[in-house]
């Protein structure tokens, strides 16, 4: 997970940069990137050109962002509710989220791209003693 510092355009496109660094050092393609407007500025089409920006317009939703989203809150809740804390410092909910997002992308997901390999696998290479069998 790429946590951007800030809000400004500028850090988008940074994070956004690092990401895709990340694919095409592992030579996986990006063709799109869906997005809403927040992300809908200069410098992000510059640093993904020539891939498409898809931008979802202010009433519209991309379905399968949303839903992970909504896995990931729903993760973080449950956790909370089992830790005994009547609230919680943004340091504390920020890695909680990085925790979840870690554990979701650690493990096959079960309508996903391999049965055998974790989505951090496959983008990270976290299994280089795969290569060994």
């Amino acid at each position: 997970m790429e946590r951007a510092r800030s809000r400004s355009s500028r850090e988008h496109a940074r994070a956004l940069s690092r990401i895709i660094d990340v694919y095409d050092n592992r030579d996986l393609n990006i063709v799109q990137v869906d997005c809403d407007n927040e992300f809908d500025n200069d410098h992000v089409r510059a640093i993904i050109a020539p891939r498409v920006l898809d931008v979802a317009s202010r009433e519209e939703h991309v379905g399968p962002v949303e839903r992970s989203i909504r896995t990931v809150k729903e993760r973080v809740r449950c956790i909370c509710h089992s830790l005994p804390y009547k609230r919680y410092t943004k340091v504390m909910v920020r890695s909680l989220v990085e925790s979840v997002v870690f554990w979701l992308n650690s493990f096959p997901a079960v309508d996903g791209v391999s049965e055998d390999l974790s989505p951090a696998a496959i983008v990270i290479n976290m299994v280089s003693f795969l290569s060994d069998e």
